[in-house]
């Protein structure tokens, strides 16, 4: 790892100035199509609506951990990644164009966060040719259903994981929001149960198990069924969506 002297410094990568340019945070994303985004929300809302949500949190969080400027960015997208560069990115008031998108492997997610996780640390996102250009010491895997992971909780994951082996932000519905790797780590991905609550105290065991040293982040929620979007209230970005789901339920969620 970088020194704590110099941990912390802006550098610049490709023109871009960084706090930590040898991590990456790895973004899994879904291209936004009608009847395979937030489909929880279903049939409470109608898939037009899911659509536009599922897009807006997307756009958000890339939108803030652009602006951040803490380490360099890869979508990772399950789904036509040109439609997600042209709906997300590319329709974005903000220039999110110079973001790094990937195409996800096949398989289950687990699976899949393996690849991406291993190419990020070898540089090799082609899945092909490795390019040792850059020492990437530490790779978070994030989604997009918490908007609520900011600057400041990214910068609390960078320096935790200077001090430990693993660094964890739990969900509040008992998966996690972040992950975060000084080395890759297949076993943390194998034989879990994706998608329901035993997810992340699945994650702990193994990490017990196998002695890893780990810090644990303040729990957030994350933003899957129609209860959870009264917590897009502190988020003026979601205002038009929420008053759009009010009358779509006759006032039924209480937005």
């Amino acid at each position: 790892m970088q020194s704590s002297n110099n941990s912390h410094r802006p550098t610049s990568l490709l023109g871009q100035h960084y706090a930590y340019p040898h991590y990456r945070l790895v973004v899994f994303a879904k291209a936004p199509v009608l009847g395979f985004a937030k489909t929880r929300l279903q049939p409470q809302l109608p898939q037009a609506f899911s659509l536009a949500l599922h897009s807006r949190l997307t756009a958000v969080a890339l939108n803030q951990w652009s602006q951040s400027n803490i380490c360099p960015i890869e979508c990772w997208i399950a789904g036509d990644k040109q439609v997600f560069s042209e709906k997300i990115l590319g329709c974005n008031p903000s220039d999110l164009t110079n973001l790094a998108v990937y195409q996800q492997a096949e398989g289950s997610l687990g699976e899949r966060l393996i690849n991406a996780i291993n190419c990020s640390f070898s540089n090799d996102t082609s899945s092909h040719q490795k390019q040792k250009s850059q020492d990437i010491q530490g790779v978070f895997v994030v989604g997009t259903d918490c908007p609520f992971i900011d600057k400041s909780y990214l910068l609390m994951a960078c320096e935790a994981l200077a001090k430990h082996d693993v660094v964890i932000g739990p969900a509040d519905d008992g998966g996690y929001v972040l992950l975060g790797l000084k080395v890759p780590n297949e076993s943390l991905f194998t034989d879990i149960r994706w998608g329901e609550s035993s997810v992340f105290a699945s994650t702990i065991a193994k990490l017990k198990s196998s002695k890893l040293s780990y810090f644990e982040l303040p729990s957030l929620s994350d933003i899957d069924q129609p209860q959870d979007l009264a917590k897009l209230k502190v988020h003026g970005e979601f205002d038009d969506l929420l008053e759009q789901a009010n009358t779509l339920t006759n006032n039924g969620l209480n937005l």
